[in-house]
């Protein structure tokens, strides 16, 4: 991630969060090992790097991986985290379907 891709709205927001969706546990587990050795991401002001699964297997689209990795966040790093924490959320493993 590189400064011109981090546009901080307000000077009050240091943080950076990078959540990856993923379509199941065993996906997730493989982005947490890759991001487990990213020293660089701290380097970046990045403060977490998250890899969250569908809940019970079940597909629950963009939407649905969006509130999940929030919750992931809050879970994470508290409620004004939320507030105060760019957070950029990178869909990955889904479904992709293009109309003609």
């Amino acid at each position: 991630v590189s400064r011109a891709c981090i546009k901080r709205e307000s000077p009050d927001m240091t943080r950076v969060c990078v959540v990856l969706t993923a379509s199941d546990e065993r996906q997730a587990e493989a982005f947490r090992r890759e991001l487990k050795d990213r020293d660089y991401l701290k380097s970046k002001g990045i403060v977490c790097a998250l890899a969250v699964s569908d809940p019970n297997g079940a597909r629950i689209g963009s939407g649905g991986g969006t509130l999940n990795a929030l919750a992931a966040v809050q879970s994470e790093l508290g409620v004004q985290s939320l507030i105060d924490t760019l957070i950029i959320v990178i869909h990955s493993g889904g479904d992709s379907r293009r109309s003609p």
